[in-house]
């Protein structure tokens, strides 16, 4: 069966497994590494990328991630779950919280977390 993953191109640096549209299928988050994310949401019979249209392919300022790790918390207990990455060397660690109708907005600011790694 074509799950539609194939066909998105990425060096796959960390995967999340989570149903952030509380849907009850579990959908992908894929980070890559000097590319944009990518986000697979799954439709019950195939996964689409909506990395894009939900906000988290890129940085608010339209910078790639460079993700390493990625995780799924709900950090401020709203129910929805929130997205934390793990990015390279004088990058930020970007949030984006889950807004509760099906994409995200980045809130790395406001949280304390735009100082860079080191």
């Amino acid at each position: 069966m074509q799950w539609g993953i194939w066909d998105h191109v990425g060096k796959g640096m960390g995967v999340g497994m989570a149903d952030y549209d509380l849907d009850g299928r579990p959908d992908l988050l894929v980070t890559n590494d000097g590319s944009y994310n990518s986000l697979f949401h799954n439709t019950g019979n195939k996964f689409e990328e909506v990395a894009f249209e939900t906000g988290v392919a890129l940085t608010e300022d339209g910078e790639f991630i460079s993700g390493m790790g990625i995780d799924f918390r709900d950090y401020n207990n709203d129910g929805f779950p929130d997205i934390i990455f793990v990015a390279l060397n004088n990058k930020t660690f970007p949030l984006f919280q889950n807004t509760g109708k099906g994409d995200f907005r980045e809130v790395t600011t406001p949280s304390g977390l735009r100082e860079p790694s080191r």
